[in-house]
């Protein structure tokens, strides 16, 4: 048996899942400096070469990103068709829902499927702690049984030059940074209610420039490429993209790996958005940073994080016809209206700099203290 991990990663176009790959990466260097690490591609099925290297090592991890769903096996993780064929210890490493609500009974209503249910159960009886992303991802494993899960934030999160180091706010803000998220791709409604949040932002910090920043690649041809591709969000970001540039609007593309993505907002004072990944990033380098909960992701990560995260949705909107509406791409969510959402927004930063950063500096103590349970995590495998 070799000294080491093979990993399962996600990265493919998303510049945030590359974020997930690199800052992973990093704490096992540091962390785990005994094993090498081999990395597969996590949505391609297991070759018998690759079955065999992972036989030959020390564990099987899977690694962040939303892959809670309910076909986790064999929609996102298709592995092997027989689990048994996995002699190693299969764990996992920050993975997290994906409820399109922050809600209980968000948690309480999501299903997984009988194969997704095999898988955990194999990962539960690895006999180690496996690591989830956030507290929602933890009571849905708990509703089924699972008690050897514990919360380590996600991988991401954790810069370490800058842990320990807390928030040190800078001069003025002359550089945002505004994320587009996915739901603007569902209708036209939706994408005009985007597009005048942009106008909003820009106008709200006329000393600023504002960059809007593409997670996913504008090349569209290029992202038709990508493993299962969101086609409308191919041909949405097409049209918003021609309306920023006929406002005048700068934008940038950090898509298909890491390094652009880092050096684009290491140099930005303030991000508000949609990209839970650029929220991540930002907190994670102790900056100004506001986000837009589009999804049930955001509330899960405020209860890991704290900080400034906006609920776009409107709470009385989660009824069952709504629900429905949203899944079929209708207007059904009952969303704040843009003027109200970019006051709010506004209005939550201006505090900030007024009172010296209260809540978002206490994103940098939460991060501290979900790190020691990673650590913790990371030295008990085995």
């Amino acid at each position: 048996m070799s000294d080491r991990y093979v990993i399962l990663t996600g990265a493919k176009n998303n510049a945030g899942d590359y974020l997930i790959k690199h800052r992973a990466l990093q704490l096992f260097a540091a962390l785990r400096p005994d094993r090498e690490i081999v990395e597969f591609d996590g949505w391609l099925p297991l070759d018998e070469n690759q079955l065999e290297t992972i036989n030959s090592s020390r564990a099987l991890i899977l690694t962040g990103g939303p892959a809670l769903q309910p076909r986790m096996y064999p929609g996102i993780y298709p592995l092997v068709n027989d689990l048994d064929r996995i002699k190693v210890p299969v764990v996992s490493m920050a993975i997290g829902w994906k409820g399109a609500r922050a809600s209980r009974s968000c948690c309480s209503d999501y299903r997984l499927t009988g194969d997704t249910v095999r898988l955990l159960r194999k990962i539960a009886s690895s006999g180690y702690n496996s690591s989830v992303r956030d507290y929602h991802t933890l009571r849905v494993l708990q509703r089924y049984g699972f008690d050897n899960f514990v919360v380590t934030g996600c991988a991401a999160l954790y810069s370490l030059e800058h842990l320990g180091r807390g928030l040190k706010p800078g001069g003025p803000l002359e550089r945002i940074s505004f994320t587009p998220g996915v739901a603007f791709a569902r209708d036209e409604q939706q994408a005009g209610r985007l597009r005048e949040i942009v106008a909003m932002l820009r106008s709200a910090f006329p000393q600023a420039v504002l960059t809007a920043v593409f997670h996913h690649s504008v090349n569209a041809a290029h992202y038709r490429q990508t493993h299962n591709p969101n086609l409308r969000l191919v041909d949405a970001q097409q049209r918003l993209l021609a309306w920023l540039e006929r406002e005048g609007v700068a934008w940038v593309d950090v898509s298909g790996g890491v390094e652009k993505m880092l050096n684009h907002y290491q140099q930005c004072d303030l991000h508000v958005g949609y990209r839970v990944h650029a929220h991540i990033l930002m907190a994670s380098m102790a900056r100004p940073t506001v986000l837009i909960a589009e999804d049930g992701r955001g509330g899960a990560l405020r209860e890991v994080l704290g900080g400034l995260i906006v609920e776009e949705e409107l709470e009385n909107s989660s009824n069952l016809l709504s629900r429905l509406l949203s899944r079929l791409g209708k207007a059904g969510r009952n969303l704040l209206p843009a003027a109200e959402l970019v006051r709010e927004v506004v209005q939550q930063v201006e505090y900030e700099q007024k009172h010296g950063y209260p809540r978002i500096s206490s994103q940098c103590m939460s991060m501290e203290k979900h790190f020691q349970i990673m650590k913790s995590y990371l030295e008990g495998l085995p």
